[in-house]
């Protein structure tokens, strides 16, 4: 009693009472000395936890102070995790280790409050690292939503003031719409709600586009077979007009590619056109030979029985770009090296044909020989013998 009586006098700013106090320095001379020592630590705290009355200085320590070993068991009782486990979350969120048992019970208990399940708090434990009462605030902001808020989850890294522009750009412009521009969004293109959260964290854009901008975009789209997946993947191309789209679309069906890519709606103009050039030059080389076989057999001057050989050796050059294939004969051709040769050392055909020539450019200044064997070379040991 007498200790509880000297903690509550010392935790009061009132130096009248010093003199007295000591007094009593003599019997509890430790026991002051720690509670003056730690008076700094004390100021303006509500001595209250989930799970009890704090009544003396050690119960203070043990439930405040972000100690190590507290926090482990904070988080072991809570979320029944194995020391191993703590100890990868410390790793990954050393910010954790700042909070105290109580900001710790406080973050989980407002999450659980919140419906959010205890699986997901296992898997976002960076939820547990808010500070005070920014956690709650958050909650509170999403709740208008009417979401299963385990969905939210990532917007909860936002900063409040992002947090609140999201949800004000999902509720408007939908006066219209049975959904909020969440669900409307999810529904259209076949995904969760929480997989949604994580596109629009890093692409907000994509809650300020009004609904019917994005319906006609994504049906010029789907007009061209680009599936939601790959428009998900790829959001930043309904930035751009429809327009800009669909002239893209048609630029890129003259490349003769099968399926539409979305990186030639958002690519520089000359990469399309690279690409359209090097589609005109398969097209003229196919036109004289039904296929590679074909192709080799005749532009390396070989017959069937040493050409079937080499490909057995090498399968996967039947799988190279026919226009590579020929500018890469052609440019070995002009510095000397023979059909037999290239046969012999058919994985050259792997290389990228910017390496190769920068490969001969190199060794005709150190007065190299220039030879296959030595072009193939991986980059280290190519390095080392130039």
């Amino acid at each position: 009693m007498t200790q509880r009586m000297i903690v509550n006098l010392l935790l009061k700013t009132q130096p009248f009472l010093k003199p007295t106090l000591r007094l009593y320095m003599n019997s509890y001379s430790f026991f002051v000395k720690a509670i003056l020592q730690n008076r700094m630590l004390c100021k303006h705290v509500e001595i209250m936890d989930h799970t009890c009355k704090i009544s003396n200085y050690n119960d203070y320590i043990m439930n405040y102070e972000p100690i190590h070993r507290i926090l482990r068991n904070t988080l072991q009782e809570l979320l029944d995790m194995t020391k191993a486990d703590i100890g990868k979350v410390f790793k990954e969120h050393p910010q954790l280790k700042k909070r105290s048992r109580a900001d710790i019970l406080n973050n989980y208990y407002h999450l659980i409050n919140a419906g959010i399940q205890k699986d997901s708090i296992v898997n976002n434990i960076w939820l547990l690292t808010h500070e005070h009462n920014k956690l709650t605030e958050k909650l509170d902001c999403i709740k208008v939503l009417n979401i299963d808020n385990n969905q939210l989850i990532p917007w909860l890294r936002l900063t409040q003031d992002e947090l609140a522009n999201y949800v004000l750009y999902t509720q408007e412009g939908m006066e219209s719409y049975t959904y909020n521009r969440l669900e409307y969004l999810s529904h259209k293109f076949e995904c969760s709600i929480q997989q949604l959260c994580e596109i629009t964290v890093p692409n907000s854009f994509l809650l300020k586009i009004s609904i019917s901008s994005i319906d006609k975009k994504s049906n010029i789209l789907y007009e061209y077979n680009i599936k939601n997946e790959d428009i998900l993947r790829d959001v930043w191309i309904l930035r751009y007009s429809e327009n800009h789209i669909r002239h893209r679309c048609e630029l890129y069906k003259e490349t003769g590619r099968l399926r539409m890519k979305t990186w030639a709606i958002r690519c520089p103009l000359q990469v399309i056109s690279r690409a359209i050039q090097k589609n005109k030059v398969e097209r003229s080389l196919m036109q004289h030979y039904g296929n590679i076989s074909d192709y080799l057999q005749n532009k390396l001057k070989v017959d069937d029985e040493i050409l079937n050989s080499v490909i057995q050796k090498v399968p996967n050059i039947l799988r190279v770009n026919i226009a590579k294939l020929d500018q890469l004969i052609n440019i070995l051709h002009q510095n000397g090296i023979t059909s037999d040769e290239i046969l012999q050392h058919a994985e050259i055909f792997y290389f990228h044909i910017n390496t190769i020539q920068n490969r001969i450019v190199i060794l005709k200044k150190t007065n190299l020989a220039l030879k296959l064997t030595v072009l193939i070379k991986s980059e280290q040991n190519f390095e080392r013998d130039a």
